[in-house]
């Protein structure tokens, strides 16, 4: 906490500095050079954010509640990806969750961000379900218009989140985890990181998925082809005699 508080004073009081001296200096005609200070802004206090949730995921989880895989995705999406247009959110099977709903929120806002800046999207096909409400992932549907979608299912050990992006490079599958890892001049290596202390803190497992792996099962016994981007495949133990039609991901 001690260490949370330094960060969140003696870095983020002077970066709203320099936001609004840059802001005021944009009002004067001066853009270009601006734009990059304040992507440097941007970063660094991205930076801080991420070292803040590290430094805070070893006060424990809040008292676990039930939600649906579907809402939190949702509302994390509205955060990760709000400026985005391009960006698409697909749920295409719901499932409850029993665990820490803000934990898992901040587990699925890292891994939209990592889709929507790390990806450079082919597109893949999804159809909905006919109802509108739960759209559906259709591995046999040709390309969209090109615009990056994000997948987010329920499946027979748990959950994935994938994408259609260009995916990550599998000589990198065993440090994408790893803090401070990073392929990018502007990453901070900390996004992923944190998915999986949230992801370890309720006792599961992710990993990143590759596209020799093959299909993944889901809760009705159909099996799934996932995008050729990047994929993280999160299982977590349910009730053996879960209902298929109402996965349950306990925490």
């Amino acid at each position: 906490d001690r260490f949370a508080s330094i960060v969140s004073h003696d870095l983020r009081n002077p970066l709203s500095v320099i936001r609004g001296s840059i802001e005021m200096a944009r009002l004067r005609g001066e853009a270009e050079p601006l734009e990059r200070g304040e992507r440097a802004v941007d970063r660094i206090d991205r930076l801080v954010s991420e070292l803040l949730t590290l430094a805070r995921q070893g006060t424990g989880m809040d008292e676990p509640t039930e939600f649906g895989l579907a809402s939190v995705a949702r509302d994390a999406w509205e955060t990760a990806a709000e400026a985005d247009a391009d960006a698409e959110l697909v749920v295409a099977r719901d499932a409850r969750v029993y665990g820490d709903r803000g934990r898992v929120r901040q587990a699925l806002e890292n891994l939209f961000r990592n889709a929507t800046e790390h990806a450079k999207p082919d597109g893949f096909g999804a159809a909905t379900d006919g109802g509108g409400e739960r759209p559906a992932a259709d591995p046999e549907a040709g390309p969209t218009d090109g615009g990056l979608t994000v997948l987010v299912t329920a499946t027979d050990e748990g959950f994935l989140v994938a994408d259609d992006g260009t995916g990550i490079d599998p000589d990198d599958r065993g440090s994408v985890f790893e803090s401070g890892y990073t392929t990018r001049a502007d990453g901070t290596g900390y996004g992923l990181d944190i998915v999986r202390e949230v992801v370890e803190s309720h006792g599961w497992t992710v990993e990143l998925r590759c596209e020799g792996d093959g299909p993944v099962g889901l809760p009705d016994g159909r099996r799934l082809r996932p995008p050729d981007g990047a994929c993280f495949e999160v299982r977590a133990p349910g009730p053996a005699d879960a209902d298929p039609e109402e996965p349950w991901i306990d925490g």
